[in-house]
């Protein structure tokens, strides 16, 4: 028996919204596989508050550097990074004019700004390279991105 046009528009339709149900599942199980992981650790945040997050700061992202070192952050508004290059330069013109205050670090600004949460609290003790390290992510998941990778980026209509 022959199915009419409107009969296959209707099952081509059902077919779309199958693999977009199968994407939105494929996502929800991610998510659920990566709060598994974060919930391993006893100061972890609940799958609630991670979701508040990403409400309130929109992306979300996770960066582990071993296997008991987890971070969460969020991307660095346009406003957050025009601030800290004001405090930046008025600490730098303060040292200048013979102020005695220390300098304040860029990365350290910018990561304390960005971390949501961490599996260990940061210290002065943690390995060097994390806080330049963390810096760089956050500066990539920003937007801020070598200019060569993002010349590759660009395209032409």
């Amino acid at each position: 028996m022959a199915r009419s046009k409107k009969t296959e528009s209707v099952v081509e339709e059902k077919v779309e919204l199958t693999e977009e149900e199968q994407a939105e599942e494929a996502r929800k199980e991610y998510i659920a596989e990566m709060m598994k992981a974060i919930s391993k650790f006893s100061n972890s945040p609940e799958e609630s508050q991670v979701l508040a997050w990403k409400e309130t700061f929109g992306d979300i992202y996770g960066f582990g550097l071993a296997e008991d070192e987890l971070f969460l952050f969020r991307p660095l508004s346009r406003m957050e990074h025009r601030e800290i290059m004001e405090k930046l330069r008025a600490a730098a013109q303060a040292a200048q004019e013979g102020s005695d205050a220390s300098l304040p670090d860029e990365a350290e600004m910018v990561v304390d700004a960005c971390i949501l949460w961490c599996s260990k609290p940061a210290s002065l003790h943690q390995k060097g390279g994390t806080m330049d390290t963390l810096y760089n992510q956050v500066l990539n998941c920003s937007n801020f991105v070598d200019p060569n990778i993002a010349a590759q980026l660009v395209f032409k209509l």
